[in-house]
């Protein structure tokens, strides 16, 4: 079953999702903290690397940052995004019927990026207003990582 988040648990990791490293903002509250890394939607690493504890995580003072989790990622989902995730193309290109404005949605929040047809990446799908998208959207690693977890029950 997936979490229910608060509507400043989804902000917070919508933030996170679109940092180019995945990081939590720097101002979240202890109690906040506290419910995400509970839920295995956040994590903190040591300095050796390896994942801490909540209570490890939470008692650590510095500037080390909280990371999303995949599962963070797919808990600010909404059914459409989640359905065009979890149904790309094992090479992970998004399905031609899923619309723009999901595509959109997806890659401001570092799931989904487009490339062109020798596979280099684009800013966006290339439409000019006048001949359709050009770029096609494919899931970044991070997508790749959400589109593998066992589908919620």
């Amino acid at each position: 079953m997936d979490a229910i988040l608060t509507s400043t648990e989804r902000r917070h990791l919508r933030s996170a999702s679109s940092h180019p490293e995945g990081h939590l903002p720097s101002r979240v509250s202890k109690k906040t903290l506290k419910s995400l890394l509970d839920a295995g939607l956040i994590y903190r690493e040591d300095e050796d690397g390896f994942r801490q504890s909540s209570e490890e995580a939470l008692l650590k003072k510095g500037p080390s940052p909280f990371f999303i989790t995949p599962a963070g990622r797919r808990a600010v989902l909404s059914a459409p995004q989640l359905q065009a995730v979890v149904l790309a193309d094992p090479d992970g290109r998004l399905a031609d019927s899923v619309p723009w404005p999901t595509c959109r949605s997806l890659a401001a929040l570092r799931l989904v990026e487009y490339r062109d047809e020798s596979g280099t990446g684009q800013s966006d799908d290339g439409d000019n207003g006048r001949q359709g998208a050009r770029d096609s959207a494919f899931l970044t690693p991070a997508g790749m990582r959400v589109a593998a977890l066992p589908r919620p029950r």
